[in-house]
């Protein structure tokens, strides 16, 4: 067995701070971690994850669904990109939802949702190139948090709706399945609102999906 050549205390004490220091780190890391962990689910909030949520209405009623859910770094990808759009989303307020991130950046954030979903809908334009039975619609997305008491988790969400439904939501409104979705059809009329106007339509994108 090798022996460890002690030959003061200095040495000593270099050979236990290199053992023990990586020991300490990893346990205040630990407890960093577990700690944040836990604040997140006293404030049902969960930023670090991108919700892909399907709005739609159908007999006069709001429903939406969701299409998928994925940490957010695995959606944008470059760490700065995944940051930036965290810190945007504590941004966001009851009365606009949509992330307040700096226009120049926009695009590299929509860019990314465009390409996780497109994903998921690959099949559909696999089926339109082999003239196979198919249908596709062109829907609007953009990003959003929604802030409010009545809302469950706050989450960083990937609105998704037919651009003919943002274009023309009905005057009134409609029906939903539970009443803390309220909050969405509040939303659904700010994103709205938003898209028709010029100074903030990069903040959404149109995307065909394909099934």
């Amino acid at each position: 067995m090798p022996r460890l050549a002690v030959s003061n205390m200095n040495d000593l004490w270099d050979i236990l701070r290199s053992l023990l220091m990586p020991m300490i780190g990893g346990l205040i890391g630990g407890f960093f971690v577990s700690w944040q962990a836990k604040k997140r689910i006293e404030k049902r909030e969960f930023l670090d994850r991108v919700n892909f949520s399907l709005n739609m209405i159908k007999e006069e009623q709001l429903r939406f669904r969701t299409l998928l859910e994925k940490p957010g770094a695995e959606v944008f990808l470059n760490p700065e990109i995944t940051k930036m759009v965290n810190r945007a989303a504590k941004l966001t307020t009851g009365d606009d939802s949509l992330l307040p991130i700096p226009k120049k950046d926009y695009w590299l954030c929509l860019n990314a949702l465009l390409n996780e979903v497109s994903e998921k809908f690959a099949s559909g334009f696999l089926k339109i190139d082999m003239d196979c039975s198919s249908c596709s619609t062109t829907y609007v997305m953009c990003l959003t948090c929604e802030v409010s008491d009545d809302i469950k988790t706050r989450k960083i969400r990937a609105m998704l709706m037919k651009k003919s439904l943002i274009e023309n939501l009905p005057a009134q409104d409609p029906q939903v399945e539970r009443p803390s979705h309220k909050v969405r059809v509040v939303t659904l009329r700010q994103l709205a609102a938003a898209y028709q106007d010029p100074a903030r339509n990069h903040c959404f994108v149109e995307v065909e999906l394909c099934v």
